[in-house]
């Protein structure tokens, strides 16, 4: 059976128990679908700016993989960082997952 890897956006009415009301909350939308690698370290970076309101890393959940990671914002649009740098800085690129 192959496994549906999905990372998705989710509204709460209540932010200070979200994690503890999590069956309660509504998804927003779905941000990948039918990901090859699974999703980990799911993070909101304090006094986020868009786009870089959520960063995550994908990879394999049991084996060593490549792992890569990507930023998006609250509508979806996901930026995947360089896997290796020329330099100090890099521009992101967009993609759709």
């Amino acid at each position: 059976m192959k496994s549906l890897l999905v990372l998705a956006v989710l509204e709460t009415e209540d932010r200070y128990r979200a994690s503890s009301t999590f069956f309660k909350n509504k998804k927003k939308l779905d941000v990948t679908k039918h990901s090859k690698r699974a999703h980990s370290y799911v993070r909101r970076p304090l006094n986020f700016k868009a786009p870089f309101c959520f960063f995550w890393a994908d990879g394999h959940s049991h084996d060593f993989s490549k792992s890569e990671l990507y930023f998006s914002n609250f509508d979806g649009t996901i930026y995947k960082l360089p896997y290796t740098m020329e330099g100090d800085f890099a521009k992101p690129e967009r993609i759709s997952l």
